[in-house]
């Protein structure tokens, strides 16, 4: 297995065409990494193809051309009927390399490339525990087992953590040595900007009392229903508030567990925000409560933005970006009492943040797309 940690030949002069296939549906972790990707490879001088299908919901593509990007639309709603139009990005277009990181489209752009007898060279990114989502539901036992088949024929595999490659050579049989390992691009220049926007959210303004904050969709991996748990725990020892970042199909169950649990008045579910980060630089302390995680984007926008984080142990990179518990508290899975006990550990001595903000660079998209570069130069 190689790891482009460190770029070991930085060929600036690399200068390629290259599609990156967002897709459309959900916009989450995995399309902010490659638009954060996008950026800094065009930034390098790249041409950059963002293709997209009718359906997306990346609604700010004037932001995209003013960075130089070429935005492609596939005439699709279904990604499943996307491979005619990569067939036909791929005759019309002829990048020299398409990169894309959901499942179905790393599948999607392979089948494409085959049937259309493109020279296009193909690199897919792992971006889930392949380990643990297939067990979630025959979609994704389906998905596995293509994945299991067609992976095989990308020119490059790159997954965002060392876990993330080992579990995916051991469930898929490809060998580790045909996988690279590339921490995902997750903190923008803009980061810091974004967060200084002001927000109207009363608690945030008087800041009474300390807020904890989970964000992220809020789907059965996320486990924020443990969060909210250990939420109820930590109240009874100290005043504190719960914001919620995110919508998704366990929105229903966590306010119905809120309202059991009779603590509504210390939680605020915002929803979906486009802007998360001026919410997040003003937690008090930023919990990762899931079921299993390849890396987190949230753990590490939390390093840059100085907050400090509590993450459970689960399967996946959680030990990786915080160095094994240096850079934040790391407790044991599905547990909500020492979930509660990490939080208030975490108020009561919260890491420095100019600790937290020199670690997060190991993430910063523009290191992390010369890594890439590097990488691509073999192609």
């Amino acid at each position: 297995m190689n790891l482009y940690y460190r770029a070991k030949h930085e060929k600036q002069a690399l200068s390629k065409r290259i599609g990156i296939f967002i897709g459309g549906g959900s916009f989450g972790g995995i399309e902010r990494v490659l638009l954060n990707l996008a950026f800094e490879l065009s930034a390098s001088g790249q041409k950059i193809d963002l293709i997209f299908t009718k359906n997306s919901k990346c609604s700010i593509n004037q932001k995209y051309r003013k960075n130089g990007l070429k935005i492609i639309k596939i005439g699709v709603n279904r990604i499943r009927w996307s491979v005619f139009g990569i067939i036909k990005y791929l005759k019309s277009n002829k990048p020299d390399i398409i990169i894309s990181g959901a499942p179905s489209n790393n599948i999607i752009v392979i089948i494409a490339k085959y049937l259309s007898r493109s020279k296009t060279k193909i690199v897919v990114g792992i971006h889930c525990i392949f380990s643990e989502t297939r067990k979630e539901n025959i979609i994704s036992w389906i998905i596995y087992l293509l994945v299991t088949i067609f992976y095989r024929y990308a020119d490059k595999i790159i997954a965002g953590t060392r876990y993330a490659a080992e579990d995916f050579s051991k469930v898929t049989g490809i060998p580790i040595k045909k996988i690279d390992v590339i921490y995902n691009p997750s903190i923008s220049k803009s980061i810091i900007e974004e967060s200084n926007r002001p927000i109207v959210h009363p608690w945030f303004i008087k800041k009474e009392y300390p807020i904890i904050m989970g964000v992220g969709r809020l789907e059965v991996e996320k486990n924020f229903q443990l969060l909210v748990k250990a939420f109820a725990k930590v109240i009874k020892h100290r005043k504190a508030y719960l914001v919620l970042l995110g919508e998704g199909k366990e929105q229903k169950k966590i306010e119905d567990l809120i309202e059991q649990l009779k603590i509504w008045q210390f939680v605020s579910m915002e929803g979906f925000v486009s802007n998360p980060y001026p919410y997040m630089a003003k937690a008090s302390v930023i919990v990762v409560p899931s079921l299993h995680e390849q890396f987190s984007i949230v753990l590490a926008e939390a390093m840059a933005l100085g907050i400090s984080t509590v993450a459970t142990d689960c399967p996946g990179g959680i030990r990786e970006v915080l160095d094994i518990g240096k850079y934040g508290k790391i407790v044991e899975s599905e547990n909500e009492d020492a979930l509660a006990k990490g939080i208030i550990e975490m108020l009561d001595n919260p890491i420095n943040p100019n600790i937290l903000m020199e670690r997060s660079k190991i993430f910063s998209a523009e290191k992390i797309a010369r890594e890439y570069l590097a990488l691509l130069s073999d192609l």
